[in-house]
């Protein structure tokens, strides 16, 4: 999933072949570089990813063995993941 937050777009999770990540890279538009910032609690491809009050959220996806319900929020000026209330039907590809 990708999301933006000020001048700064977020890639969420993924796979490469069998392999799904949790990881989550930064790219910034004033200094054209990535960087890693905190991963996720958990690892996702096909979750959807939004943003609001500044909050980046990763909702939903598939880790390799059921689709997900999970909710969690990040926040890019701690750099820190929080859980948050799972959603009522588990999904991905949203």
């Amino acid at each position: 999933g990708v999301g933006v937050i000020d001048w700064s777009i977020y890639a969420l999770g993924g796979s490469s072949g069998r392999i799904f990540h949790n990881s989550v890279e930064r790219y910034s538009a004033r200094s054209d570089t990535w960087e890693f910032v905190s991963p996720m609690n958990m690892q996702r491809i096909g979750l959807a990813v939004t943003t609001n009050n500044r909050l980046l959220f990763a909702l939903g996806g598939y880790d390799g063995k059921k689709r997900l319900n999970d909710v969690e929020s990040y926040n890019p000026d701690l750099n820190t993941w929080t859980k948050e209330v799972p959603m009522l039907t588990n999904r991905s590809g949203a």
